[in-house]
């Protein structure tokens, strides 16, 4: 018997929500997991060695949704130099939990990336000073975009700006971008720029660091997004020594992310020092006692975000009748 399924593509998901709907989504869905309410294994590893490439398998099941979401996600680093494409290419299917029929198909390059900005968006208003000019996005890839709206989604900033590697690429990007968003934004190399930083966010898949510690000022919050394996540190290990860190998820950012293994290992942080955000959340901590103290958020990316997400944007599909129905 064939069933009718729902193709979300990113032109529906664009329409069916915006970020500051995907940030509360996904604080529905940390809080969900820090009650012990969501049932999602560690992500599956696949690598691709030839393409210095890794392909990612993430479940995840919350009765609270009453959905079942299965990413997969192939994360090709070399993608944009190369070939001109995106470096995520990933779909997403969500399943009804009662019957475990296939109810719609979506756009996970787009999904990833919206439900990733969204958690910064979440940790910015937890986290950041709430007098905040200047912000900075490392980073000029779908990542990046999505970062850049989180913020302009959490704070009212005065101005923000990226620092990229390829220059011509990130002038391009803050062109299209400055003629979506109402927010002054410019291209960088300036690296003075990153000290009067109020608000730092790493959306890159760099393996060394993308700035240095004394490159760093007071008071400053900062959303670490972009590594996602241990091998993969885009904020200096050393910065983790000063700062309150909050993670997604304990167990699996002690395992993939690259700036907590390296510091711990090191000895700039201990496990009992991180709390987790839906900890944050729940229990309304506070995590600056002076304007001078640092904030760090690292997100190696949790299934729950991307049910929360996904469970929203098909309820608005159904109801507005948008997406391509196929039988399958």
């Amino acid at each position: 018997m064939s069933s009718t399924v729902r193709v979300l593509r990113q032109e529906h998901l664009k329409q069916l929500i915006t970020m500051e709907e995907a940030i509360e989504a996904v604080e529905s869905g940390y809080r969900q997991l820090y009650q012990g309410k969501v049932v999602a294994p560690l992500r599956q590893h696949l690598p691709i060695a030839e393409a210095r490439a890794v392909g990612l398998i993430m479940p995840v099941y919350a009765p609270a949704f009453q959905h079942i979401s299965v990413k997969v996600a192939n994360i090709f680093p070399d993608n944009p130099q190369r070939f001109g494409l995106p470096t995520t290419n990933a779909v997403l299917m969500l399943f009804d939990a009662t019957t475990g029929r296939l109810l719609s198909l979506m756009d996970g390059e787009f999904l990833t990336a919206l439900r990733t900005g969204a958690a910064s968006g979440l940790a910015t208003r937890l986290m950041a000073p709430r007098e905040t000019k200047i912000g900075l996005v490392f980073g000029a890839g779908r990542q990046a975009e999505m970062q850049i709206k989180a913020l302009v989604a959490s704070r009212e900033l005065e101005k923000i700006y990226v620092i990229s590697r390829d220059a011509t690429r990130g002038k391009q990007f803050v062109q299209r971008l400055s003629n979506e968003l109402s927010i002054p934004l410019e291209w960088t190399s300036n690296r003075k720029i990153i000290r009067e930083a109020d608000i730092i966010c790493a959306a890159t898949t760099s393996h060394t660091p993308v700035l240095e510690d004394r490159e760093i000022g007071q008071g400053v919050h900062i959303n670490g997004v972009g590594s996602f394996r241990p091998e993969m540190i885009e904020i200096p290990p050393e910065t983790l020594s000063r700062a309150r860190v909050v993670v997604d998820v304990r167990e699996a950012c002690l395992a993939e992310a690259g700036e907590i293994v390296a510091a711990i290992q090191q000895g700039y942080l201990s496990h009992e020092s991180i709390y987790e955000i839906g900890e944050v959340i729940e229990k309304r901590l506070s995590l600056r006692e002076s304007k001078n103290d640092i904030t760090f958020f690292k997100s190696v990316g949790h299934a729950i975000q991307d049910l929360a997400v996904a469970s929203a944007a098909l309820a608005r599909a159904q109801d507005q009748q948008i997406g391509e129905l196929v039988n399958l």
